[in-house]
């Protein structure tokens, strides 16, 4: 049997009759499954019904960062998330245990508050939620100006698994769209706060693969913030280096991308070692 872990993640609409949040949120899983296809047992679906998404990973550390990327893409809307390990039959068939582990996970994040939890039914969960309640409470922390550079930035230095990830080259103007449909629902509705940004402005995108990277840090991880980028992004943005610079520094930016390159490197060895 494979081994595989479940990914659902929940959605709740700003308003309930917007279509252009559906349409943001089903553009976004396409990306989504584009560049994660390598390391997807089956490819992303999206169930409007429940109001919500599901994925199946051959491992949970790329179930993670799809999770990170779709928050960073959809902002502002929010997402919760919940990760569950099982396994597959001999014929690519699901096997129960691991997507009612992610169920539960799901329904851990309502109980608890957070944005993410993940259930492998090990004693080891417990450690690894510690490290994604860290990780949510820095996003958590961010300005909504923040979260919404947060792509810009990852578009240019993506967190990347070589052999579970595609390189691809971001589809400026379907990301255009999407900010379009973004900023039709922003309107419509003042308590969110989202800036306009132009994905035709950019620097080339450098994908290089975190475990490589992660292999030689040493005793820290802290080589995954690069600068260089605050003049690109004050471009994208219609804002100013300065201001950039200090939503980076504000936002936490280094901490955030060194933590989930600890966390993606942790979900790997654990998985390594707990999983036949």
């Amino acid at each position: 049997m494979a081994n595989a872990h479940y990914l659902i993640i929940h959605y709740d609409l700003v308003d309930q009759g917007s279509e252009e949040e559906v349409l943001v949120l089903r553009a976004t899983l396409n990306l989504m499954n584009a560049i994660f296809r390598p390391g997807l047992l089956q490819l992303g679906t999206f169930e409007r019904d429940r109001q919500r998404m599901q994925f199946i990973f051959q491992s949970s550390a790329p179930a993670f960062l799809l999770f990170r990327l779709f928050q960073m893409v959809a902002t502002p809307f929010h997402l919760t998330a919940g990760i569950g390990y099982g396994e597959m039959g001999e014929d690519q068939s699901a096997i129960p245990s691991g997507k009612m582990h992610a169920q539960e996970a799901l329904e851990q994040t309502r109980k608890h508050r957070q944005g993410i939890v993940y259930n492998g039914g090990w004693q080891e969960d417990a450690l690894i939620n510690m490290w994604l309640n860290l990780w949510q409470d820095l996003k958590m922390a961010q300005s909504p100006m923040q979260r919404a550079l947060s792509f810009p930035f990852e578009r240019h230095l993506p967190l990347y698994l070589a052999d579970q990830m595609t390189e691809i080259t971001w589809p400026d103007r379907d990301l255009n769209k999407i900010e379009q449909l973004k900023q039709t629902v922003v309107a419509a509705n003042p308590s969110l706060s989202y800036p306009t940004l132009n994905h035709l402005i950019h620097k080339p995108s450098k994908w290089a693969d975190l475990l490589s990277v992660v292999s030689n840090e040493g005793l820290f991880i802290d080589h995954f913030f690069k600068k260089g980028y605050a003049t690109v992004l004050a471009e994208m943005t219609q804002t100013t280096h300065q201001n950039i610079g200090y939503h980076f520094t504000a936002g936490k930016f280094a901490r955030e991308r060194n933590l989930s390159a600890a966390i993606v490197w942790q979900l790997l060895r654990e998985e390594a070692v707990l999983v036949d």
